[in-house]
């Protein structure tokens, strides 16, 4: 992310949350968030705009504090804690579809292997095979091991 990228994503959310950083309140924080699910936008978005925020009142704290409180009486406590940011801004949703059965991974497995025998060119059938069951022994979730 660039710094004019940081930049308008700072407006954005210092707009959307309506006050100055230093009169911010968690529950600001969670209206925000949640206005941003409501809207359908991704948790990742939702994230970006909390960090942002995070990181801004961070350099308030480290770098103006004693300017604020001085000027506003105001003794910064920045509003976003693991409580208020985790409980709307992860991917917790419930998932759409069940997950697989025993049954499906078994017939998943099953069919990456027949192909090896079938395929033109058996390494990179050979070679999905070992990543998917890798994958599937390691226990990692879709979004683990996805590049984006």
């Amino acid at each position: 992310m660039t710094v004019e990228n940081d930049i308008g994503l700072l407006e954005r959310t210092l707009t959307a949350l309506g006050r100055p950083a230093w009169d911010v309140t968690p529950e600001d924080i969670d209206r925000v968030v949640g206005d941003l699910a409501l809207a359908g936008r991704a948790a990742s978005t939702r994230r970006e705009y909390v960090q942002i925020f995070k990181g801004f009142h961070r350099f308030l704290q480290v770098r103006k504090a004693v300017e604020i409180e001085a000027g506003f009486g105001v003794r910064l406590i920045c509003p976003v804690d693991e409580f208020n940011a985790s409980r709307h801004v992860g991917d917790d949703s419930p998932p759409q579809l069940p997950p697989p059965t025993p049954e499906r991974v078994a017939e998943f497995f099953g069919f990456l292997k027949a192909r090896i025998a079938t395929a033109r060119k058996d390494a990179p059938a050979a070679r999905d095979y070992a990543m998917f069951r890798t994958l599937y022994h390691a226990g990692l979730r879709s979004e683990d091991t996805s590049c984006s």
